[in-house]
């Protein structure tokens, strides 16, 4: 049996975007509801990332996965920010906590990339944590480049200072 991943996202798209870049974007969303596999009724965009159907079942957003507390979702929201000349201008985000199989490691960084271009966040995106380890691994977008930062430390303990050893 493979291991599996947990991995959480969010960040703020950049206004001027693709279309498609909303389409997948609401396709994962309504798989998160449903449960079916996200599926697109245009062209897909060309990127490695959706060469094969590995796109479609990279992340598990199943309601449940025993190995992790929680629900799996994807969320994309728009909310209004303001007019300018008669012109509305809407900030959107996506948000996604999804298990991913560890027969799909990798894919999800391929996802992040393509995604890159079209992300207004700069800094932190989220984090990737192994079925059976209490260290995680952080993402972050700097200057247009996707940057990751894996945790060494043990936990300490805020009163006492005390450091509890892990994995």
């Amino acid at each position: 049996m493979s291991l599996q991943y947990e991995f959480v996202l969010h960040l703020i798209l950049k206004e001027e975007k693709p279309n498609y870049t909303l389409a997948v974007l609401c396709s994962y969303e309504e798989a998160s509801k449903t449960g079916n596999l996200p599926s697109l009724s245009e062209k897909l965009p060309e990127h490695p990332f959706f060469v094969d159907e590995y796109w479609q079942g990279t992340f598990g957003l199943e309601p449940n996965y025993a190995g992790f507390a929680g629900r799996f979702y994807a969320k994309l929201d728009r909310t209004h920010q303001f007019i300018v000349d008669g012109k509305d201008h809407y900030q959107d985000s996506f948000s996604m906590r999804a298990n991913i199989h560890g027969d799909c490691y990798g894919y999800h960084l391929e996802f992040l990339e393509w995604l890159l271009p079209y992300c207004e966040t700069e800094g932190f995106l989220g984090y990737e944590r192994e079925e059976f380890s209490s260290r995680i691994t952080q993402y972050f977008h700097f200057n247009g480049e996707l940057c990751r930062l894996k945790t060494e430390e043990n936990p300490v303990n805020l009163n006492t200072n005390r450091e509890y050893e892990i994995d």
